[in-house]
């Protein structure tokens, strides 16, 4: 005979009404051998959650924490289980839907700025980020290289601002990410050229070591960044013609 067992402790316990600033009690999740469409409507009934299974399999699943889990981390177990089997929450009004991934729609409740709630929302979720000191496509880039197979990041269409849709504890780790790199660097704002007369250099050697060392080119004039060798007369009348355009 196959052991299942499903135990939650202090959720189920009843307990005065708590103040926003009060906790509630941890819970520890004991599931072994459990089904799994039981094992989330029970952590969907912990957290409050009405849920609709939708081609959600039927098979056992272990899951156990050697120590009681916060409240407020309840969650991110359920996340953790969902994830694991391949599955997704769906928040539509009051109700969530859990689906296969591959079901999944192109949005979740859409949500704007970098400020995210702790715990991150539950399910599948879709953040627009403004951005301020870096390029929405710069950002997207980066966040590439850290984001899970199944997120989408676009940048939206005439707007510095990136559009993700991911679940809602990995949106976390991602707007911390954004939020460390869109700040002000030091230094003058915008772009500037500056003349350095050269004694002692070649100013073509100068130029072709700045772009080996800064990842640029010596480009044709049509290139977006150009770096401009003078040598010699040339250099000198340069010079002289700048200054007197500068009277």
């Amino acid at each position: 005979m196959k052991r299942c067992t499903m135990v939650l402790l202090g959720a189920l316990l009843p307990a005065p009404a708590r103040t926003a600033a009060q906790q509630a009690p941890p819970v520890r999740i004991n599931y072994v051998n459990a089904d799994l469409p039981g094992v989330i409507r029970s952590l969907a009934a912990v957290l409050n959650v009405n849920v609709v299974l939708t081609d959600v399999p039927s098979r056992r699943i272990t899951f156990q924490t050697p120590q009681p889990v916060p409240a407020s981390q309840v969650g991110a177990v359920l996340e953790a289980i969902l994830e694991s089997q391949g599955l997704v929450l769906v928040q539509t009004g009051p109700v969530a839907q859990v689906m296969p991934e591959e079901k999944r729609p192109s949005t979740g409740p859409v949500r704007v700025g970098k400020d995210f709630p702790s715990p991150p929302p539950l399910g599948l979720v879709t953040q627009i980020v403004p951005l301020e000191f870096i390029r929405a496509e710069e950002g997207v880039a980066l966040l590439k290289q850290v984001a899970s197979k199944n997120a989408r990041l676009e940048v939206v269409p005439r707007s510095n601002s990136v559009l993700i849709t991911d679940r809602g504890v990995n949106i976390a780790r991602y707007l911390d990410l954004l939020r460390q790199l869109d700040v002000k660097t030091g230094g003058e704002a915008g772009l500037r050229t500056y003349v350095y007369p050269l004694k002692h250099a070649s100013a073509v050697e100068l130029a072709a070591t700045l772009a080996q060392v800064f990842g640029g080119a010596v480009a044709a004039p049509a290139a977006r960044q150009r770096v401009q060798a003078l040598e010699g007369r040339s250099l000198s009348s340069e010079l002289t013609g700048f200054r007197r355009r500068e009277v």
